[in-house]
């Protein structure tokens, strides 16, 4: 057996033969492993491996029970100096939090260390032989790579002169330093490179990858929150399972979507691996799933569906995306579901729809909001078996929970008092003797109840303590926050993608509310058919021989009944489209939805819509009334055509509004308060006085009643030709001609124009405040 020690930034190597036993590693001559003495991060006697007669590998910090000065990572979690750990072929451990100074050790076995050793060695390093070294999905890359946010060619290292240019081609972006890659950047040695959820180092002519970002260790040191997080340390290892219980108001949701990235505007420090999490989010959020407590899925698509829309959101290759869908549905154990639709299953089977929404991007670090919440004692078991089992595939996973019926099938268990006060992170099985019990948890939450001075004295007390045992840890750089934004370069071909598949899905969703869908097609029609039925007139607008003083106000109440509808009908179709999926809409911005796309496609399935009413409409007027002579168009199609501006009008404010209200309640509610003014300031009603003749732009009744006005030459049924027009209040807006037709559909247009970029605002708002 033999392994591999070498510092990469330094390009530096030490390979040792190990015989069986027990061998120190270390600085100093005393070591049974003598490791160079410039390598100053290593104590001077800094681990222990154990070497077996069957070839096996184990290994722990410090010697004889004493840990090291700057501690040992194995595949980035810390190594205990108090137990063995086993080390495996490929294995990597890492001196030192620093990732450019950092010393790193591979393991080869014996029979690697000639051709094979060769060919691992090719898989964490690359040379830039020619002048060109590409990295991405694609079969001819130099370095290939996989994941969601990976590009067929993502970038490519570059000789440029005397200078090596790092190059993005990427459609979601790269991080040298922590800090992204506006198209390319001049690599220096030591530079370290993000590539998706890889990361590689720079020393020419070398390209060393340092990790794959397959585990994440996180380390909170004194974190608060303003009155909802008080001083709170605990480190999380990969492949932990950790429980946040506690009371209510004990601001255990507040520590867990802090940590996860939810909310940045913490004091404190916390570590995803050594980087700070401000100045890392962007690189990671992809890796990051959390689930929150409600199961924020579409009801009407089937299992199947929404993972597989899911996919296509998250994942750029249609294999991909059909090999995630059949991984999750066997992963959760709901392959025999996958044809239901979601409001079909139980608790249980949903809110493992809710998790394999997340676990289709492969997130390697997975936090649940109430998992178990509403879910009876057997169902409560068999989803803490659930989290368990994902932790043991390698993922961090953490949830807030109140029931501790199963906490035991937890690695940790973070106990929170009022306040936010930590009073306990460490093993299930000791937590009671923590505190000095001997009954069972739910004694812990009486024991708790105590004043706020007493809360304060126990974790000020267990602070301490922990402190003392707790890895020392620091940033690995201090650079500033920042956000992986979709570049702009692919930004185009990422929003037709996925307004694509979003249109797809909106399609989908809007058939299948089949109520909803045929209330919004008949409203209108049926307004005109009993707007006919009250008139008791077809050839209104069509027998001019027969017009009297009461024939032009007749005739313009039946063209404001059907705008009236038209506008009702426009509300009720879009004033729920937006918040109705705000929960599903904030959960995939996160991930990198972009609300371009999303907006889109409640667009185009605004638009459908809005033909098939404004065709019902048209039906409906050619067959109750008769159609007079027009200047312009044909009768009834122009009055569909003014329909349709209408409702797409009124639909984009009622967008609007949706994306303002906070949920579906408030949405319904003030619907009547949209309505009411498009009566009021229609100028049909009654006369406007000078005052509320001013709000005449804003008022889409207006410019639609002028319109059709105009379409239906409504002024050739008042009696006394133009004299009589110019003496008639608001009669000559509706006079046949270019200039008042022009006119009312730009203000439309305008209106229509300012209400969707006010809702593009929100949407990019609510992105920023979610």
């Amino acid at each position: 057996m033999s392994v591999v020690l070498f510092s990469r930034c330094r390009n530096e190597e030490t390979n040792v033969s190990l015989p069986v036993g027990e061998l120190s590693i270390g600085r100093s001559p005393d070591a049974d492993i003598n490791l160079p003495t410039d390598w100053t991060l290593l104590s001077a006697l800094h681990l222990s491996l154990q070497v077996t007669s069957d070839g096996s590998l184990a290994v722990r910090d410090g010697v004889a029970g004493k840990p090291s000065t700057n501690g040992t990572q194995l595949n980035c979690g810390y190594l205990s100096a108090d137990r063995w750990t086993p080390l495996r072929l490929g294995d990597e451990l890492q001196i030192g939090s620093q990732i450019k100074d950092a010393v790193r050790l591979a393991v080869l076995s014996d029979a690697t260390n000639t051709s094979q050793g060769s060919s691992a060695e090719q898989q964490r390093q690359w040379q830039l032989e020619g002048r060109r070294l590409t990295m991405g999905r694609g079969l001819d890359c130099d370095v290939k790579l996989s994941g969601p946010t990976i590009s067929r060619l993502h970038c490519s290292i570059n000789r440029s002169g005397n200078d090596i240019v790092l190059l993005d081609q990427s459609r979601n972006g790269i991080f040298v330093n922590d800090r992204p890659v506006n198209r390319q950047v001049r690599l220096r040695d030591g530079d370290q490179i993000k590539v998706g959820t890889s990361v590689f180092v720079w020393s020419t002519p070398w390209l060393s990858r340092q990790t794959s970002g397959k585990s994440y260790r996180i380390d909170v040191r004194d974190l608060w929150l303003k009155g909802r997080i008080s001083g709170s340390n605990l480190s999380i290892e990969p492949g932990q399972l950790v429980a946040f219980v506690g009371g209510s108001g004990a601001g255990k949701s507040s520590l867990l979507t802090t940590i996860v990235g939810q909310n940045l505007d913490y004091q404190g420090q916390i570590l995803v691996n050594g980087n700070e999490l401000r100045e890392t989010y962007g690189a990671i959020k992809q890796e990051i799933g959390f689930v929150p407590q409600d199961d924020i899925v579409h009801l009407d698509l089937t299992v199947e569906e929404v993972l597989r829309y899911s996919a296509r959101l998250k994942l750029p290759d249609v294999d991909e995306q059909r090999a995630a869908v059949e991984r999750v549905l066997d992963e959760l154990e709901i392959s025999h579901r996958r044809k239901a639709l979601v409001r079909e299953l139980s608790g249980g089977q949903r809110k493992r729809v809710s998790i394999g929404v997340e676990l289709i991007a492969d997130p390697r670090i997975l936090f649940l909001d109430e998992p178990t919440s509403g879910l009876d004692p057997g169902l409560d078991k068999r989803m803490m078996e659930l989290l368990r089992s994902l932790a043991n595939s390698g993922r961090t996973v953490a949830l807030v929970t109140h029931a501790t019926n199963n906490v035991m099938l937890c690695d940790q268990v973070v106990f929170l008092a009022r306040g936010g006060q930590l009073c306990y992170a460490g093993p299930p099985s000791q937590c009671l003797d923590h505190f000095q019990l001997t009954g069972d948890f739910s004694d812990i939450y009486q024991y708790l109840e105590r004043t706020d001075q007493e809360i304060a004295s126990i974790a000020d007390s267990y602070r301490a303590e922990i402190l003392k045992v707790l890895p020392k840890v620091s940033s690995q750089s201090g650079s500033t926050s920042h956000s992986l934004e979709t570049k702009r370069a692919g930004r185009l071909g990422l929003v037709i993608q996925q307004f694509r598949t979003l249109l797809s899905r909106d399609a989908i969703l809007t058939f299948r509310d089949s109520t909803s869908l045929v209330l919004n097609a008949v409203t209108a029609p049926l307004a005109v058919l009993m707007i006919a039925f009250a008139a008791n007139n077809r050839q209104i607008f069509s027998d001019l021989d027969a017009i009297d003083a009461s024939t032009y106000p007749d005739a313009l109440r039946v063209l404001f009944v059907i705008i009236c509808a038209t506008i009702w009908v426009g509300l009720s179709t879009s004033l729920q489209s937006l918040v109705k999926d705000r929960g599903i809409f904030l959960r995939e911005r996160s991930f990198n939805l972009l609300p371009e796309s999303y907006l889109s496609a409640k667009i185009i399935v605004m638009f459908f819509q809005a033909v098939v009413q404004s065709l019902l409409i048209l039906a409906t007027v050619k067959i109750f009334f008769d159609s007079p002579d027009t200047t312009f168009l044909n009768w009834p199609l122009s009055i569909a055509m003014v329909c349709f501006t209408t409702l797409i009008t009124i639909g984009s404010q009622a967008l609007m509004t949706s994306s303002l209200v906070k949920n579906s309640q408030q949405a319904s509610s003030i619907a009547p308060l949209l309505l009411i003014p498009q009566l009021i300031f229609g100028g049909v009603l009654f006369t406007l006085s000078k005052t509320a003749d001013d709000i005449y732009p804003l008022i889409t009744s207006r410019w639609a009643m002028k319109a059709m006005g105009i379409y239906s030459d409504i002024t050739e049924l008042i009696p006394g030709g133009q004299t009589a027009i110019n003496q008639m209040p608001g009669a000559s807006s509706y006079e046949a001609t270019l200039s008042n037709l022009h006119s009312s559909f730009l203000l439309m247009a305008i209106q229509c124009a300012a209400f969707l970029m006010l809702t593009l605002g929100s949407l990019l708002f609510l992105k920023h405040n979610r």
